[in-house]
């Protein structure tokens, strides 16, 4: 299996801040940048705690901004068994990850994600 997978947290990630149950506002260019990932040959997955309503209003909310992404709390590598309860994936976009953690107030760049994943910037 050749896949690209990057899988994708919501809350603080796609979304400025963590107020779940709630949506924030989403980060500068997170949708162009999902969208030129998938563009670029990504598997794009989104994996958060998120489950039942609060992940149907998840995508419904990246829908409505034009995303679909490929999985749900789901990775292409579990059609083949190859995970358990941790998905497999190539990379993992979380806000809540190291370094991140340790540097308060860290700004998630996308543009800067897109380029570290696919060698050129997002067209805006």
């Amino acid at each position: 299996m050749n896949h690209r997978v990057v899988m994708i947290d919501f809350d603080g990630t796609i979304t400025q801040e963590n107020i779940f149950p709630n949506i924030g506002a989403p980060r500068e260019n997170v949708f162009k940048a999902i969208n030129t990932l998938q563009e670029r040959g990504w598997t794009c997955c989104l994996w958060t705690c998120r489950t039942g309503d609060t992940l149907e209003a998840a995508k419904n909310y990246l829908e409505e901004n034009g995303v679909k992404m490929d999985y749900y709390n789901a990775s292409p590598y579990d059609e083949k068994s190859y995970a358990g309860r941790k998905p497999i994936a190539d990379i993992y976009i979380d806000d809540a990850a190291y370094p991140t953690v340790m540097v308060p107030n860290i700004i998630l760049d996308w543009n800067k994600i897109v380029i570290e994943l696919t060698g050129k910037p997002i067209y805006i």
